[in-house]
């Protein structure tokens, strides 16, 4: 389970890039995680939303990860990187 690699209550499994064998998981505490799907190491973590990510994909190549947030905000993500390339402002419920 999640838990078992040390993702809080309330994270849910986004996607799995199968190629790069790396798992997204999207959390209410307002984070990201990229994990390693092999070890269950946690690779990454994106913070910056100032409210739950109620979603969250990676590109086709997995260069760039997208977020959705309760906070009315998307924000573009390095996979490498964890940078936030760019927020986007203005989506709504």
């Amino acid at each position: 389970t999640l838990s078992d690699v040390g993702a809080s209550d309330g994270c849910q499994l986004s996607l799995v890039l199968d190629t790069l064998r790396i798992a997204l998981t999207a959390s209410v505490d307002g984070s990201a995680l990229l994990w390693s799907a092999g070890s269950g190491e946690c690779l990454r973590t994106l913070s910056g939303h100032e409210g739950w990510v109620r979603s969250a994909a990676f590109s086709r190549d997995g260069a760039v990860v997208l977020t959705a947030s309760a906070d009315g905000t998307a924000k573009v993500w390095g996979s490498d990187s964890g940078e936030c390339l760019r927020t986007l402002r203005g989506h709504g419920d």
